[in-house]
């Protein structure tokens, strides 16, 4: 483990520093000095602090070939091992391209004590093992809670194990099944529990620069990185997800950002914007954007009206489909993934609700008005409120159609879709 998080697991366990609120930053990746900001006896709106400054240093990149663009590939060297001018220079080019302001030798990291309002709040948080850490999404909303006021929604509750320093679990096996069961219910079923990880290994591996976030042992600790975007509303991935600027952001990525971007618009005071990632939706999984949508569709009818006209805006779905989940969920299943099933969510206001409003599609393109005259006079698109399981059944009905060699072999399936 680096230093700097060894600096942070030993402030875990000392007394909290009441001095600041300046951040001292790192002059090394070697040596970092941690200051934690005073937050016993205060409130919520007065722990907002000026953004962290941003260093300039760099490190190699760590990366997947899948996330590479076509263009960014550099041809084998010769046989005798020499590198060409024009093979130099390709080098140079993404070496220039490097996001090195977002590389981890620049990484830092605050300690905040959980405030009471919050402790009290989810109570549970007192009650977790030693170095058993929540993760995620009510990671993230905690720390933005805490550094802008807004509160954002939590779904669910993701927990980690980190380990000591040693390398060795402080949790035995028995207590993590318990408190998976009890925490992580659906993860749990599927054969998901509470997993291991070490400290660095954890900040090292985010998607997004917020969710360097994590709660554990009663403090939130944040990196620089999502401090500074979660004051400007940033959504950015790491340098772990895409280190230089010339990469093509994965699927994946990109529908989660636009998702993260849809639920942050209804629950914080300034818009989101997606910032270090270009979104082109030639490029995105009909696949994963089926996926996209069924999760945008369990949040509600006003978040998938939302997520669906931002998949037409970057041209992931036809213009027409925006706004319009149940129909674009049904031209998903028709033309471009085979067999896919939309699934209820688990909330319970999904429970017997009925359709609220019907909306008359218009599709100039032939392909795309096929697509909608089936099932255009027996659709009702909502406005507010909660799919139903009847509205997901009727989703479900629509046929894929294999005759259409536009839309035959769209497609690459992923077995863990249900995992995140």
């Amino acid at each position: 483990m680096s230093e700097e998080l060894s600096n942070v697991e030993a402030d875990l366990t000392t007394d909290i520093v009441e001095d600041g609120p300046d951040f001292v930053e790192s002059p090394a990746a070697d040596s970092l000095e941690l200051l934690t900001f005073p937050v016993p006896d205060k409130d919520l709106d007065e722990l907002a602090v000026v953004g962290l400054a941003k260093a300039a240093k760099r490190t190699e990149p760590e990366h997947s070939d899948t996330s590479i663009a076509d263009e960014t590939f550099v041809e084998e060297a010769d046989s005798d091992d020499s590198l060409s001018i024009s093979e130099l220079e390709e080098f140079a080019d993404e070496d220039a391209n490097e996001r090195v302001e977002y590389s981890k030798e620049n990484r830092s990291f605050e300690i905040f004590p959980l405030p009471d309002e919050i402790k009290n709040r989810y109570a549970f948080l007192q009650d977790l093992p030693k170095n058993v850490a929540v993760m995620g999404g009510m990671a993230r909303s905690i720390a933005r809670e805490i550094i802008t006021g807004d509160r954002e929604p939590i779904r669910d509750i993701d927990l980690v194990n980190i380990l000591g320093t040693d390398g060795e679990s402080l949790n035995d096996e028995a207590t993590l099944d318990k408190l998976s069961q009890q925490y992580m219910a659906d993860d749990y079923a599927y054969g998901h529990g509470i997993q291991d990880d070490s400290l660095e290994n954890y900040f090292d591996t985010r998607d997004f620069t917020v969710n360097e976030s994590l709660i554990m042992n009663g403090a939130l600790i944040v990196s620089n990185f999502a401090y500074n975007d979660l004051q400007e509303n940033i959504i950015r991935p790491t340098h772990h997800e895409r280190p230089s600027s010339t990469w093509r952001p994965g699927s994946r990525l990109a529908l989660r950002a636009l998702l993260m971007q849809t639920v942050l618009s209804e629950c914080t005071n300034s818009y989101p914007t997606i910032e270090d990632l270009e979104i082109d939706g030639e490029y995105i999984s009909s696949f994963e954007s089926a996926v996209a949508l069924n999760k945008a569709m369990s949040r509600g009818a006003e978040t998938a009206r939302r997520f669906t006209d931002l998949l037409a805006d970057y041209g992931a779905i036809p213009a027409e489909l925006g706004g319009k989940p149940k129909a674009a969920a049904k031209y998903f299943r028709k033309y471009r993934v085979y067999n896919f099933e939309f699934r209820p969510s688990s909330d319970s206001r999904v429970a017997n609700t009925k359709s609220e409003a019907r909306i008359d599609y218009y599709a100039s393109d032939p392909t795309i008005r096929k697509a909608l005259e089936e099932y255009d006079d027996h659709s009702d698109e909502k406005y507010t409120g909660h799919y139903s399981e009847a509205d997901f059944a009727e989703i479900n009905r629509q046929q894929y159609d294999d005759s259409d060699e536009e839309y035959d072999d769209y497609d690459d399936y992923y077995d863990d879709w249900e995992e995140e």
